[in-house]
Protein backbone atom coordinates (compact mmCIF):
# COMPACT_ATOMS: atom_id res chain seq x y z
CA UNK A 1 0.00 0.00 0.00
CA UNK A 2 2.81 2.42 0.88
CA UNK A 3 4.48 1.82 -2.52
CA UNK A 4 1.24 2.60 -4.35
CA UNK A 5 0.79 5.87 -2.49
CA UNK A 6 4.39 6.92 -3.10
CA UNK A 7 4.11 6.12 -6.80
CA UNK A 8 0.84 8.02 -7.06
CA UNK A 9 2.42 11.10 -5.44
CA UNK A 10 5.48 10.94 -7.70
CA UNK A 11 3.32 11.06 -10.83
CA UNK A 12 0.36 13.14 -9.69
CA UNK A 13 1.86 16.06 -7.75
CA UNK A 14 4.15 17.55 -10.41
CA UNK A 15 1.39 17.51 -13.02
CA UNK A 16 -1.10 19.07 -10.59
CA UNK A 17 1.33 21.83 -9.72
CA UNK A 18 1.64 22.83 -13.37
CA UNK A 19 -2.07 22.61 -14.14
CA UNK A 20 -3.36 26.05 -13.09
CA UNK A 21 -0.42 28.38 -12.62
CA UNK A 22 -1.21 32.04 -11.93
CA UNK A 23 0.18 34.37 -14.61
CA UNK A 24 0.89 38.05 -14.04
CA UNK A 25 1.18 40.78 -16.67
CA UNK A 26 2.18 44.31 -15.65
CA UNK A 27 2.05 47.09 -18.20
CA UNK A 28 3.76 50.34 -17.24
CA UNK A 29 2.33 53.19 -19.33
CA UNK A 30 2.93 56.93 -19.22
CA UNK A 31 0.28 57.47 -16.51
CA UNK A 32 -0.58 54.11 -14.94
CA UNK A 33 0.29 50.53 -14.04
CA UNK A 34 -2.15 48.05 -15.58
CA UNK A 35 -2.08 44.62 -13.94
CA UNK A 36 -3.73 41.51 -15.41
CA UNK A 37 -3.94 38.23 -13.49
CA UNK A 38 -4.81 35.10 -15.45
CA UNK A 39 -4.67 31.36 -14.82
CA UNK A 40 -2.83 28.99 -17.13
CA UNK A 41 -5.09 26.19 -18.28
CA UNK A 42 -8.37 27.13 -16.59
CA UNK A 43 -10.32 29.81 -14.85
CA UNK A 44 -10.19 29.74 -11.10
CA UNK A 45 -13.53 29.26 -9.38
CA UNK A 46 -12.66 31.10 -6.15
CA UNK A 47 -12.67 34.77 -5.34
CA UNK A 48 -10.69 37.15 -7.50
CA UNK A 49 -7.08 37.84 -6.68
CA UNK A 50 -5.88 40.92 -4.86
CA UNK A 51 -2.90 42.83 -6.20
CA UNK A 52 -0.42 44.61 -3.94
CA UNK A 53 2.18 47.13 -5.03
CA UNK A 54 5.28 47.37 -2.81
CA UNK A 55 8.24 49.72 -3.07
CA UNK A 56 11.41 47.61 -3.13
CA UNK A 57 12.85 45.92 -1.17
CA UNK A 58 9.26 44.75 -0.86
CA UNK A 59 8.35 45.96 2.64
CA UNK A 60 6.67 49.33 2.02
CA UNK A 61 3.08 48.82 0.77
CA UNK A 62 2.14 51.49 -1.75
CA UNK A 63 -1.39 50.29 -2.54
CA UNK A 64 -3.55 47.15 -2.56
CA UNK A 65 -6.53 46.57 -4.89
CA UNK A 66 -8.87 43.72 -5.83
CA UNK A 67 -9.10 42.72 -9.47
CA UNK A 68 -12.30 43.05 -11.47
CA UNK A 69 -14.12 40.09 -13.06
CA UNK A 70 -11.62 40.06 -15.92
CA UNK A 71 -8.73 39.75 -13.44
CA UNK A 72 -7.46 43.28 -14.04
CA UNK A 73 -6.77 46.37 -11.94
CA UNK A 74 -5.14 49.74 -12.51
CA UNK A 75 -2.81 51.73 -10.26
CA UNK A 76 -1.68 55.31 -10.73
CA UNK A 77 1.90 55.32 -11.95
CA UNK A 78 4.21 55.59 -8.92
CA UNK A 79 7.46 57.56 -8.87
CA UNK A 80 10.43 56.05 -10.69
CA UNK A 81 12.12 53.12 -8.99
CA UNK A 82 11.90 49.38 -8.43
CA UNK A 83 8.61 47.88 -7.24
CA UNK A 84 7.24 44.46 -6.38
CA UNK A 85 3.83 43.57 -7.78
CA UNK A 86 2.25 40.66 -5.89
CA UNK A 87 -1.04 38.95 -6.72
CA UNK A 88 -2.66 36.32 -4.53
CA UNK A 89 -5.91 34.51 -4.00
CA UNK A 90 -6.80 31.72 -1.60
CA UNK A 91 -4.85 29.09 -3.60
CA UNK A 92 -2.21 30.87 -5.70
CA UNK A 93 0.35 33.61 -5.48
CA UNK A 94 2.76 35.25 -7.88
CA UNK A 95 5.24 38.13 -7.65
CA UNK A 96 7.07 40.22 -10.22
CA UNK A 97 9.75 42.88 -9.75
CA UNK A 98 9.32 45.81 -12.12
CA UNK A 99 11.32 48.93 -12.86
CA UNK A 100 9.21 52.08 -13.27
CA UNK A 101 10.85 54.65 -15.54
CA UNK A 102 9.71 57.26 -18.04
CA UNK A 103 9.51 54.55 -20.71
CA UNK A 104 6.51 52.30 -21.27
CA UNK A 105 7.27 48.63 -20.67
CA UNK A 106 5.42 45.36 -20.27
CA UNK A 107 6.39 42.55 -17.89
CA UNK A 108 4.58 39.32 -18.67
CA UNK A 109 4.65 35.68 -17.59
CA UNK A 110 4.51 33.20 -20.44
CA UNK A 111 1.87 30.47 -20.32
CA UNK A 112 3.09 26.91 -20.30
CA UNK A 113 3.58 25.15 -23.60
CA UNK A 114 0.23 23.49 -24.34
CA UNK A 115 1.76 20.48 -26.09
CA UNK A 116 4.28 19.95 -23.30
CA UNK A 117 1.44 19.96 -20.74
CA UNK A 118 -0.48 17.41 -22.84
CA UNK A 119 2.64 15.20 -23.02
CA UNK A 120 3.15 15.45 -19.24
CA UNK A 121 -0.51 14.59 -18.65
CA UNK A 122 -0.33 11.57 -20.94
CA UNK A 123 2.90 10.42 -19.29
CA UNK A 124 1.25 10.70 -15.86
CA UNK A 125 -1.79 8.70 -17.04
CA UNK A 126 0.47 6.05 -18.61
CA UNK A 127 2.61 5.83 -15.48
CA UNK A 128 -0.39 5.50 -13.19
CA UNK A 129 -1.96 2.88 -15.46
CA UNK A 130 1.28 0.86 -15.54
CA UNK A 131 1.66 1.16 -11.77
CA UNK A 132 -1.94 0.05 -11.23
CA UNK A 133 -1.43 -2.92 -13.53
CA UNK A 134 1.85 -3.86 -11.83
CA UNK A 135 0.49 -3.64 -8.27
CA UNK A 136 -2.78 -5.41 -9.08
CA UNK A 137 -1.10 -8.56 -10.42
CA UNK A 138 -1.26 -11.52 -8.04
CA UNK A 139 2.03 -12.12 -6.23
CA UNK A 140 3.83 -15.36 -7.04
CA UNK A 141 4.86 -17.44 -4.11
Amino acid sequence: MRNRLALLLVFALPSAALAHKMLLTVEVTVTELRVAVKYDGANHGGGGPEVSLFRMPGTQLVEKKPTDKAGECVFAKPPAGKYLVAAEDEFHGVEKVIDVTDEAKTYADEPANKWLMIAIGLAAITGLTAAGWYFSKPKKA
